[in-house]
């Protein structure tokens, strides 16, 4: 068993399925938002002989007029620094244990198994699987006739799909001889912003509004926080995991400094030591991250149109007057640097 110190090189978010709505479950007072249990709030009327409207809506009210009571209180489960003065839509929860924020090894685990995947590919342990979805796309490419092209399209998919499967049973026998803990301590965490930009710039000024429509509030490790995992690998399979991630994700990671709305301030370039290597872990990674080629199957984002299918999601701290280029002034999420030291 080995242990790893992990340290967060940009926001975090690893989402509990769980989130806050302004003076209901959130409450927001001098630059920090305090997250609540319902039950809490609903303790708080009954010890005051507070009246509890059943209306959701004279309930909030009620909830905002004795914010700074319930606030004094200290009845919330985490405060959490912000940035933004108006909390305009539902902030989403990072996961935590007893209300302490962590990171989970299932999502280590899920990244590494992302790595892996690449080097079978790399390895040609999908030669023939690849060979078959490039002949369909040579296919689609010559057809004219739509209700065949439409029909090599989803013979395309199914394959996708089949494969994807093929790959899910391979490593689910693997992958049972790598077990990751969650991490020991817990971590800070801050309100994020997610932006969903096109990496084009000249695309920018096409979507207008649909920026702020799409975005959501996170709650979301920051940049800098470290804690320490343990690592228990059976299997020599698993024996060269540092060079196996870092083949994967450096490149990636390297790529992100082209982007124009990048933040290199905060999230500079590193030189990994020996004993380190990089993973993206959590939502908001991008599907590039988290499929291989074709190779391993994700559902797409659902854009409107064909221009904005390379868009990615990015973090922002605090508002900005450019609501539509972010230039400098992004981060991306999830990125990790893994250190062994024991």
């Amino acid at each position: 068993m080995a242990k790893y110190k992990i340290t967060t090189l940009s926001p975090l978010h690893i989402g509990s399925g769980e989130e806050y709505d302004l003076n209901f479950n959130l409450l927001y007072k001098d630059g920090f938002i305090y997250i609540y249990d319902e039950f809490k709030l609903v303790e708080f009327f009954i010890s005051k002989n507070i009246e509890i409207p059943t209306k959701i809506d004279a309930l909030k009210e009620n909830i905002s007029r004795f914010k700074d009571e319930i606030i004094a209180s200290k009845l919330h489960k985490r405060k959490i620094f912000s940035s933004f003065t108006q909390i305009s839509k539902p902030v989403l929860e990072q996961v935590s244990t007893q209300n302490n924020p962590i990171i989970t090894g299932s999502s280590i685990k899920g990244a590494i198994k992302t790595a892996y995947i690449y080097r079978m590919v790399q390895n040609n342990e999908f030669k023939k699987e690849q060979d078959d979805l490039q002949r369909i796309d040579e296919k689609i490419d010559d057809e004219k006739d739509f209700k065949i092209k439409d029909k090599l399209t989803k013979e395309k998919k199914d394959l996708i799909r089949k494969i994807d499967g093929n790959i899910t049973n391979i490593t689910k026998t693997i992958f049972r001889n790598l077990k990751i803990s969650d991490c020991f301590t817990p971590l800070s965490t801050q309100i994020f912003k997610s932006i969903n930009i096109k990496k084009e710039k000249s695309h920018q000024s096409k979507r207008g509004e649909k920026l702020n429509q799409i975005a959501n509030f996170t709650e979301s490790i920051k940049i800098g926080e470290s804690t320490e995992i343990t690592i228990d690998i059976s299997d020599k399979y698993f024996d060269g995991i540092k060079t196996v991630c870092n083949e994967y994700y450096q490149l990636a990671f390297n790529k992100e400094f082209d982007n124009y709305f990048l933040n290199k301030t905060k999230f500079p370039k590193i030189n990994l030591k020996p004993n380190q290597f990089l993973l993206n872990v959590g939502r908001f990674g991008g599907a590039e991250l988290k499929s291989i080629e074709e190779i391993r199957s994700l559902p797409r984002t659902g854009a409107d149109v064909e221009w904005e299918t390379s868009a990615r999601t990015y973090a922002l701290e605090k508002d900005i007057q450019d609501k539509i280029y972010f230039e400098n002034a992004l981060l991306p999420f999830g990125w990790l640097l893994c250190e062994l030291v024991d």
